[in-house]
């Protein structure tokens, strides 16, 4: 499972080099504009070169001649850029991103570090590889609590939902949560979004369909063991009964535990429901889960 953090470490090296494409380029239209900033430039290098093979030789008389050179010779510069208007900086690197200087984050209004905008290629992607590729239509922005009606009530949701994920507020300590509703009121489209939301956090999520569980390969099932949130959806006690699936989840759970993991399990089925009827490894758990409804 690649992390939107490795994905972002990874673009920093294609930053870097458009950042020297583009310095680069800036230099090569100034000296092409200002030929004699470019001489001025060229003699610059040549006495540094100079004054460090006096230096080198230990011949100090001619090192501190060529450091006088180069002090006039950069002050004529200094003069040259100021009667054209040239910018000082016009031949030092320039970042890509002024939000974020790069880094691929910057500071929400309330303090947490958020993926910037200009990582929006690389935040798609970590989407879709946390089995959300069916779901590219489900965007952080465009999401709306009274889209279905009972705004209030599905705002309190979310926010329990996202304080459940992030480990804050009442029963914080709990490492699975359960939330419930109907069918048909848009329990995915919002579990979604949490998860989405998790990753623009910088952590590491992955939502799946708790029948699909049973034909996962193990590289898959170690990522739902790892990731900082796990979300689980359309999970039923008889399909988590089956014997694979129960198995896998046991396993999950525990690591999970282990670990101070959240994850949190979205059905139409009722806590106690869940409990009565799912396999018996897996009842204690669910029996001590948090409770969303």
């Amino acid at each position: 499972m690649i992390t939107i953090n490795e994905l972002i470490e990874m673009s920093k090296a294609e930053l870097e080099a458009e950042r020297n494409i583009d310095k680069d380029y800036r230099v090569a239209e100034c000296y092409r504009k200002f030929p004699e900033l470019a001489a001025m430039d060229g003699d610059l290098v040549e006495l540094r070169k100079s004054a460090m093979i006096a230096s080198l030789e230990g011949r100090d008389d001619y090192a501190g001649r060529f450091g006088s050179k180069e002090a006039a010779l950069r002050q004529k510069r200094e003069n040259y850029l100021r009667d054209n208007n040239i910018p000082a900086d016009f031949d030092s690197e320039k970042f890509i991103c002024d939000k974020c200087n790069d880094t691929g984050y910057i500071a929400g209004k309330d303090g947490t570090r958020k993926v910037c905008s200009c990582m929006k290629e690389q935040l798609e992607e970590c989407y879709d590889n946390s089995g959300m590729r069916d779901y590219r239509s489900v965007k952080l922005e465009s999401y709306r609590n009274g889209y279905l009606g009972d705004e209030a009530g599905r705002k309190k949701r979310m926010n329990m939902i996202l304080s459940a994920c992030l480990g804050r507020g009442d029963n914080a300590d709990k490492d699975i949560w359960i939330y419930q509703g109907a069918p048909q009121t848009g329990k995915t489209f919002l579990t979604i979004v949490v998860a989405k939301g998790m990753i623009n956090l910088g952590k590491s999520a992955i939502y799946c369909k708790c029948e699909a569980i049973e034909d996962m390969e193990e590289e898959n099932i170690e990522d739902l063991k790892i990731c900082d949130v796990l979300f689980i959806d359309d999970f039923a006690a008889d399909i988590s009964s089956r014997r694979k699936i129960a198995y896998i989840l046991n396993t999950v759970f525990e690591v999970r535990k282990a670990s101070g993991r959240k994850t949190l399990i979205v059905s139409y089925e009722t806590q106690n429901q869940l409990v009565s009827d799912c396999d018996i490894r897996l009842a204690g758990k669910l029996k001590n889960a948090g409770y969303i409804s």
